[in-house]
């Protein structure tokens, strides 16, 4: 599901990530931990390709997600199958209602609209 192999990443020649090697199989849960600055939120965000498709950083080696090379794959496409939860989440919430909220993400899957109402009713009622 994800395989990390000799990552290396560096913003302005400073190093975050060193010779990164990391496989998570399918249905196995992973915790990363470590102090401020160790380098979480750089490897999260090679997981969902914001690096190196939106972010100014220098990144070497392979990361692949449910199938696909993250350098040779669009963010919108890998959002299909992975995701990053920020730790503030008044940071990430876009809408004034709940359904509103849960219909951002297939909207900008480009769902039709029938499609983005039938998965934000499946959603809110499999969470209550």
């Amino acid at each position: 599901m994800i395989e990390v192999e000799h990552l290396s990443v560096s913003y302005d020649g400073v190093r975050a990530l060193d010779d990164v090697n990391l496989h998570i199989a399918p249905g196995e849960f992973v915790l990363v931990t470590g102090a401020s600055g160790c380098g979480k939120s750089t490897l999260a965000r090679c997981l969902n390709g914001l690096v190196p498709h939106t972010l100014p950083a220098h990144m070497s080696g392979r990361v692949v997600v449910n199938g696909r090379v993250t350098h040779a794959s669009t963010v919108a496409e890998l959002a299909t199958s992975v995701g990053m939860v920020f730790q503030n989440p008044r940071t990430q919430l876009f809408n004034l209602t709940v359904a509103d909220e849960v219909a951002f993400g297939p909207r900008n899957l480009g769902l039709d609209a029938p499609e983005v109402a039938r998965r934000v009713e499946w959603a809110l009622e499999a969470t209550g």
